[in-house]
């Protein structure tokens, strides 16, 4: 007889734990068969392990295994034992599930291969808390996010007329993947020195930090773009440089709808 395979639920629990965890999650937890979690806060774990005491910590394969990957793929083996074994498998990660998560995406995809039900459920991440603390409007001058080492590495055009979100400023230019908190300040330096081609030194630029407890503040810290290399950075922290200028008006565009500039006011 061959063995069914289990389902495997992948939720996140938000960044300010329990406030930011939705019903959904707290039900999708409770109701499985074992749950895993990768949580950095001891608050987070706490609530899950309450939820559902069938709860265990992947956390420990950073300290076990050489590198961030061979982490993340000592992570997947140990979830995809339980989906092997006909379990119904929750995952419960820090913030969005889907955002800066590699081995979540190989369990879904692993599961689905053999056959399981597997899916992704909302939350709140890291930047729907950004948006909200800052006040920023994406529907205003538009918004890009770059993971920091793929813009160093890469050659991207950013637009400096539109808000741009750096995340894991810290951890910029480290292809060793070997680093969990801060990367070499140099490291930093050459990330400054490529957004100076599309913004001057002094212009101001914020690292921000989402509130992790109810009684904190998220970290909002303004400072010259030349000052980030010698800012005190963590593996949370993210970059938010706001527009330099607003952007030009499409003139051959506007010809051809027979629309002028001075008539479109806030637009």
């Amino acid at each position: 007889m061959e063995a069914r395979i289990g389902a495997l639920d992948v939720v996140g629990v938000g960044i300010n734990v329990p406030m930011q965890t939705t019903q959904r999650t707290e039900s999708i937890i409770r109701s499985a068969d074992i749950v895993y979690y990768g949580q950095s806060s001891s608050i987070a774990e706490a609530y899950i392990e309450g939820l559902n005491p069938n709860s265990f910590s992947i956390q420990r394969h950073y300290h076990e295994q050489p590198n961030r990957h061979r982490a993340y793929l000592a992570m997947k083996d140990e979830v995809m034992s339980a989906v092997a074994a006909g379990k119904n498998v929750a995952l419960a990660m820090y913030g969005h599930p889907r955002v800066f998560a590699d081995f979540p995406k190989w369990c879904v995809d692993e599961t689905r291969e053999l056959g399981g039900r597997a899916q992704f459920h909302a939350a709140v991440g890291a930047d729907s808390c950004l948006v909200a603390d800052l006040e920023i409007d994406p529907g205003r001058n538009g918004i890009q996010h770059y993971e920091a080492t793929h813009l160093l590495m890469y050659d991207i055009n950013i637009a400096p007329t539109t808000c741009l979100v750096l995340w894991q400023i810290s951890l910029a230019g480290d292809v060793s993947i070997k680093e969990l908190h801060r990367t070499k300040d140099e490291n930093i330096q050459h990330l400054v020195d490529k957004l100076k081609r599309w913004y001057p030194a002094e212009h101001k630029v914020c690292i921000y930090e989402a509130a992790i407890h109810a009684l904190d503040g998220s970290r909002q810290e303004w400072l010259p773009l030349s000052d980030l290399a010698s800012a005190e950075l963590y593996g949370f922290s993210t970059l938010v440089i706001p527009p330099i200028s607003k952007p030009n008006w499409d003139q051959q565009v506007l010809d051809a709808m027979g629309l002028k500039a001075k008539e479109l006011g806030n637009w």
